[in-house]
């Protein structure tokens, strides 16, 4: 059945209707393996602390700005789209992520707001639940995305007097760099909108790059973290996200360079780049070959993990040319100089264009290998070989 124009937003996305009595059928393997935590999470919120209170579907922010008694604006109705050109990792990806135009971008005042679970997700009267703030990576509401679970059970509200926004989505915990610095914090490009002493609510447990931003930006002082997971807030001023996460977004790019240019590097850009990856998760097993092949061709190996934000800023913004392996890491590359070389090193069949996008606001001579594949060394040896040509007769 085809959907109607009031289950979309504007353009061309749909929204999937709220899981119904048939979604732990449709749900079973993620339930089975999330039991124990359902268990435990009953057993820690039924009691005189905390109260049963589903969600009861969802509701979109933005169709609340044609209602008089709400307050708000459209601050920019769409951006301009990228094209998807043949082979980019746009294209090999199949994830959509030139196509989430139009995408609205508008803040919104509401008074005595519940924001509930551990996103401090907006909630109405009606107990729905905001879907611009859970949304999946399809923008498509289900059980895992509205954690449902988590946010039935409530902790006896805290009320906050004033003026209150929260950075704080499914997506902008505090544990994911790329995350944090294009969901989260060009919602502050809003913040002129609302009250001069308007409190920011950031993640409570997020990682150092969340404080050190804030204080980056001058905001420190008018950040507050909520330990509850049950908050009533006085006048709430959401601010949507700018773009679907992982998507094209060329007025998070444009306004994080801007705000940040004051912490780039003074000195002339000098430094070949090499931004390497550490930990579990997505590593090369060739790590250490890659790392031997950059080095000893006079790149910096970076290991972002160990390096404040600041220190990160200023490091990118001194490259004439920058490769890494894909990760969060690659989220330097805001801070890189136009129209230098890009090398992007991916598993063959993990793809995501989010750092492709950045590279071609940049205007970037973007390129990618997948280190999987047996040639792998060679075609970095040649990438290799062709930058440093290229940089000697320039």
């Amino acid at each position: 059945m085809t959907k109607s124009s009031k289950d979309r937003l504007p353009g061309t996305i749909d929204i999937s209707p709220y899981p119904d009595g048939t979604w732990i059928i449709r749900n079973i393997r993620q339930l089975s393996i999330k039991a124990y935590r359902i268990i435990i999470g009953l057993l820690i919120h039924i009691g005189p602390i905390g109260r049963y209170r589903p969600p009861n579907g969802n509701f979109l922010a933005y169709r609340l700005l044609d209602e008089a008694q709400n307050k708000g604006k459209i601050v920019t109705a769409s951006q301009q789209p990228r094209s998807k050109n043949k082979d980019s990792i746009c294209d090999l990806a199949k994830l959509g992520q030139h196509a989430a135009e139009p995408w609205p971008i508008f803040w919104l005042r509401a008074s005595n707001a519940s924001l509930i679970g551990d996103s401090l997700i907006w909630r109405n009267s009606k107990d729905q639940i905001c879907l611009e703030q859970c949304y999946g990576f399809e923008l498509e509401m289900s059980i895992r995305n509205s954690k449902f679970i988590r946010n039935s059970f409530l902790e006896n509200a805290t009320l906050l007097n004033g003026s209150t926004t929260s950075l704080l989505t499914n997506w902008t915990q505090g544990t994911n760099y790329y995350h944090w610095i294009v969901d989260a914090l060009p919602r502050i490009s809003m913040l002129e909108y609302a009250p001069s002493d308007t409190r920011i609510i950031i993640p409570s447990a997020g990682a150092g790059f969340v404080d050190e931003s804030m204080e980056l930006l001058d905001l420190g002082d008018r950040c507050i973290k909520i330990e509850s997971n049950h908050v009533i807030c006085e006048n709430f001023y959401f601010m949507s996200p700018t773009a679907q996460v992982g998507h094209w977004n060329p007025y998070a790019y444009s306004w994080l360079q801007n705000v940040f240019k004051k912490h780039f590097s003074k000195e002339i850009p000098n430094r070949r780049i090499f931004f390497t990856r550490r930990g579990n998760r997505r590593v090369p097993k060739n790590i250490r070959l890659i790392e031997k092949l950059f080095k000893k061709n006079g790149f910096d190996i970076i290991d972002c993990g160990a390096h404040p934000l600041l220190q990160q800023i200023q490091i990118s913004s001194s490259a004439i040319c920058v490769a890494g392996i894909h990760g969060a890491a690659m989220t330097n590359l805001l801070w890189t100089p136009h129209g230098i070389p890009i090398l992007e090193i991916f598993e063959s069949n993990y793809l995501n264009a989010c750092y492709e996008n950045i590279s071609i606001h940049n205007s970037s001579n973007y390129a990618y290998i997948f280190h999987d594949f047996v040639d792998a060394p060679q075609r970095i040896e040649a990438w290799i070989s062709s930058v440093c040509q290229n940089q000697i007769h320039s």
